[in-house]
């Protein structure tokens, strides 16, 4: 938003004058500054406010202060009526749900209609389309449409569109109360429209993004938590076309404006990102890239709109001429292509002849930039949510042979939204073909172990990468993170992937032709707020300093380290475990087992101070469980009410959903009720059974019965902003350490015999070392005082985030080991000390 205008002029200019000339020309004096270094005149809503001596610093800072925070009376009007209008429609969309619920139950033509537009948009967007979603396209339109205008005068896309018209013609067949109450948001936008006449183009974009984002969340916020929608900010917007072209046109000589080069935004949103490239694209070629090489893609009936809407109108603007936007999908863009290939589009009626034939036509082009902010959401936070991400098979098989494949993590967590865009797009710029994936995205696979995979597999896939690294995770306990250029919790980055085209010739010459990408990053800065973030974003790419990156041996591309880490022998390493205790493979690690804490996805049921109070929660617990169990055993559990009809009094998970739909009955067990190391130092009771908890991992090996004598070393997993280690002797939580808990066991139970963990190897090892003190609990011991040790948790720290702890043979063996049995006893015996 335009706050206001300063006119600067010399000191020997006479001010008054100035001015004066400015008022016959009908200047702008809303919120208007005039200065000639001596003198400061400040005009509010054609007035003169104020006049200072700018020698005079308190002064002068009360001016600045009034100009920055004044907004006109349009403004306070518009935001009071962006505000109501946010308030009041969660309430109007649920009235029009309630309407369509009985006109369902009362009107035939409209329910014949409905069948047949849920029919069209199953084949058209996917097969998980229901008639309660096609509702919502339908709410949405209603309460969007006027909006839209608002924005975009010359707009003629209601009149146009193909699946607004199928809207349209439902909406001809319904009761006119459904109107009335849509009218309920008429005098807001009469508002709204008189403040948008007065506001630049970028202004515009601006709102119309947050329109869209904070509206959307009020029309579905689920959905938007599936997704993780944040719509991108108009300023990064214009760096990344930007930049987009001067790397076109470093490593392959071309412009947006050049003929045959493709651009396609598979996660639309608002149409921010394609209506600046028109703005950017030579007007002389515009009207054929327009027709023939911009693309863009939208899942979702509302971005589609305005998406269409705003690139239309910024056409219109360009070239004072409307015409159709005939390159807009409506479709999910991570399944359509595997959909084509099947045939699974065809027969097709009225969607067939538009929007599939979009789809088709997209299809077969060769996309040279696929641009854009995709979503970032990795899984819903609680089934309780009912709000579950969609599984793309095919998909995610590729993420599985690359990402997954490549990495040496135990677990990763690769099948995030914006992940599976990146692969998608990976794979969409064909391995013959230039091409420049330009996206801005979560950042935490810039560091993190468990990307180690990705990491390597785009360096593999792409020539060069270069990131622009905008930080701001606010998890992370550093200040120096600064802000976050979106309202989120996650650290952000601009990442561009640049894959220059084998031939099949050269394939064929050399069929193991493969990448090694020139990696260029670029860290914005500390202690940076996000304005100023996005203001360091206003220079060009080449003006960035950016650090080359050659990856270590292990795919770290930050944070690596030059010492001897990895000379030393391993605490524990996955390929040692084996899902069998007793067929563990003996390799070079000192533990032969270890697990993650025991993880119940229902911490206020599972666990309490009280064992009688635990008791009480466990069997009314069950007793909701058990109930639901028995009213969904003789009905169909793919029914689309099954989710939405649980009682949801519980806390529902994957898991325990997966028990019902089995019809397995959960008996509650005393026995099961057992101290587990909650916090460090401090024990709650735990109701310790497969069924009712998560995931239990291997710690059943680790304590059968509550009696169970053993002892662990309790450490943080890899990716830990910091390495934590205690010794227990009962079960632990997967938060028993705060980022997370992994247990190495010196016993581990097979069939009620009690076994050392401890591998061959290492006791070899140790005893070629420090002889025959090295038995297994001085082993343990010694592991114990050297990971607490201060000095190895500093030489290491950078080692300890990226991977499992190792272990160096120091000389004064004796000493850890009496170190270390002193800790274990301080730390599995707290309770008994004042």
């Amino acid at each position: 938003m335009v706050i206001g205008w300063v006119e600067n002029k010399d000191a020997k200019d006479d001010l008054n004058k100035e001015i004066k000339n400015k008022k016959e020309k009908q200047y702008p004096l809303l919120n208007t500054i005039f200065e000639n270094s001596k003198e400061l005149v400040l005009f509010q809503d054609g007035k003169e406010v104020i006049r200072v001596n700018m020698s005079k610093s308190e002064e002068l800072d009360k001016v600045l202060i009034k100009f920055v925070s004044f907004r006109p009376e349009e403004y306070k009007k518009f935001q009071d009526a962006f505000n109501n209008l946010k308030r009041i429609l969660p309430d109007l969309a649920k009235d029009l749900r309630e309407f369509f619920k009985e006109e369902k139950k009362i009107n035939k033509k409209f329910k014949e209609n409905l069948k047949e537009f849920t029919k069209k948009c199953q084949l058209s967007i996917n097969n998980n389309i229901t008639e309660e979603l096609a509702i919502e396209m339908i709410i949405q339109h209603m309460l969007t449409r006027d909006i839209f205008v608002i924005f975009f005068q010359n707009a003629n896309f209601h009149m146009n569109n193909i699946i607004s018209k199928s809207i349209s013609n439902i909406l001809t067949h319904i009761n006119q109360k459904s109107f009335e109450i849509t009218e309920k948001i008429k005098s807001y936008t009469d508002c709204l429209s008189s403040y948008t006449k007065t506001i630049t183009k970028d202004d515009k974009q601006d709102i119309l993004k947050t329109f869209y984002s904070d509206f959307y969340k009020a029309l579905n916020s689920k959905k938007a938590d599936v997704q993780g929608i944040e719509y991108t900010p108009i300023q990064i917007v214009k760096f990344m076309v930007d930049a987009s072209e001067e790397l076109l046109y470093k490593h392959f000589n071309k412009k947006l404006s050049s003929r045959d080069v493709n651009i396609l935004d598979p996660c639309s949103g608002t149409g921010i990102f394609m209506a600046e490239i028109i703005n950017r694209i030579n007007l002389k070629d515009l009207e054929y890239k327009y027709k023939n090489e911009l693309f863009s893609n939208e899942i979702d009936i509302m971005p589609y709109y305005i998406s269409n809407l705003n690139i239309e109108n910024a056409y219109f603007e360009r070239t004072n001429s409307y015409e159709i936007f005939e390159n807009i999908c409506f479709l999910d863009t991570l399944e359509f292509q595997t959909k084509l290939g099947n045939n699974a589009l065809f027969g097709m009626e009225e969607f067939s002849e538009g929007n599939v034939k979009r789809a088709v036509r997209q299809y077969e082009k060769k996309i040279n930039l696929i641009i854009g902010n995709p979503p970032y959401n990795a899984n819903q936070k609680s089934e309780n949510d009912n709000n579950k991400n969609k599984v793309y098979i095919d998909l995610d098989k590729r993420i599985k042979d690359t990402y997954v494949n490549l990495s040496s993590a135990q677990k990763t967590k690769q099948y995030d939204m914006y992940k599976r865009f990146i692969r998608w797009a990976s794979d969409r710029i064909k391995s013959e073909d230039d091409g420049i994936i330009a996206f801005i995205t979560n950042n935490a696979y810039l560091d993190s172990r468990q990307d180690d995979g990705f990491r390597k597999s785009v360096q593999k896939e792409f020539d060069y990468i270069y990131i622009i690294d905008l930080k701001g995770n606010a998890r992370k306990r550093n200040k120096s993170e600064g802000g976050n250029v979106f309202n989120i919790q996650t650290g952000v980055a601009i990442m561009f992937l640049i894959k220059k085209g084998v031939s099949e010739k050269q394939n064929k010459i050399n069929p193991l032709n493969q990448k090694k990408a020139n990696i260029k990053y670029y860290n914005i800065g500390d202690f940076l707020s996000g304005d100023k973030k996005l203001m360091s974003l206003q220079q060009d790419i080449s003006f960035f300093d950016f650090e080359d990156i050659i990856p270590d041996n292990k795919g770290q591309w930050l944070n690596q380290t030059n010492n001897d880490f990895y000379e030393h022998t391993a605490l524990i390493d996955k390929n040692v475990k084996n899902q069998k205790v007793g067929k563990a493979i003996e390799q070079k690690a000192i533990f032969k087992l270890f697990t993650l804490g025991v993880s119940t996805n229902r911490d206020n049921w599972a666990y309490d101070f009280d064992k009688e109070q635990l008791e009480k929660k466990i069997k009314c617990f069950l007793k909701i469980y058990n109930n639901e169990r028995k009213k969904w055993a003789d009905k169909k559990l793919n029914d689309a009410n099954f989710n939405d009809n649980l009682d949801y009094s519980i806390k529902w998970s994957e898991h325990l959903k997966k028990q019902l739909i089995q019809n397995k009955e959960i008996k509650f067990n005393k026995k099961s009720i057992v101290k587990c190391l909650y916090r460090p130092f401090i024990y709650q009771y735990l109701y310790f059974s497969n069924k009712f908890c998560d995931r239990l991992s291997f710690n059943k090996f680790l304590f059968p019965n509550e009696n169970s004598e053993n002892i662990c070393l309790t450490f943080t997993t890899k990716d830990s902003y910091k390495f934590d280690i205690l010794a227990i002797n009962k079960l632990s939580d997967l938060h028993t350490t705060l980022y997370g808990t992994i247990n190495a066991p010196l016993y581990v139970y097979e069939n009620g015999e009690k076994k050392l963990n401890i591998t061959d190897y290492a006791i070899k090892e140790f005893q070629n070392k420090y002889k025959d003190k090295a038995t297994a609990e001085n082993i343990f011991a010694y592991c114990h005082a050297v990971l607490s040790s201060p000095k190895y948790q500093k030489e290491y720290e950078e080692n300890l985030k990226i991977d499992y702890p190792r272990i160096p043979l120091y000389k004064n063996f004796d000493r850890f080991v009496e170190l270390g049995k002193r800790l274990i006893k301080l730390q599995t015996e707290f309770e008994n000390f004042d």
